[in-house]
């Protein structure tokens, strides 16, 4: 009972559909709506959403094993390979504590569909 799904679409088609929903969320007047509409479980075994996080990275460098020496390479990025990204974090809180769900844990079974590969089929 993990929050893993075995699913057919594509980490990039899921990517796209969490920018879409961290876009629409972060300008909607009304979340708990924009929540419903998205398809996002308020409750969510037995635990309840909290808080829905957006949270920006912005790689500027790397850092790797040196060569010969346990010391590690530090090397700075020039800012074409710099790289930003954006994600969501969902809060559930139940008896357990809280507990940081993302994106493809509880994104809709929609948003996910596993029977893409039966093209024409009426299911």
């Amino acid at each position: 009972m993990g929050a893993h799904h075995h699913h057919h679409t594509s980490a990039g088609d899921l990517a796209i559909l969490e920018q879409a929903f961290i876009a629409g969320f972060t300008t909607a007047h009304d979340p708990q709506a924009f929540l419903k509409l998205a398809g996002i479980a308020l409750q969510l075994d037995a635990a309840n959403l909290v808080d829905v996080r957006v949270e920006h990275t912005c790689t500027v460098g790397v850092v790797s094993p040196g060569f010969a020496t346990t010391d590690l390479a530090y090397q700075p990025l020039p800012h074409e390979l710099t790289q930003k990204s954006s994600h969501v974090v969902f809060v559930y809180v139940g008896r357990d504590g809280p507990k940081q769900l993302s994106f493809a844990d509880v994104a809709p079974a929609t948003a996910q569909p596993s029977n893409h590969h039966h093209h024409g089929e009426l299911v």
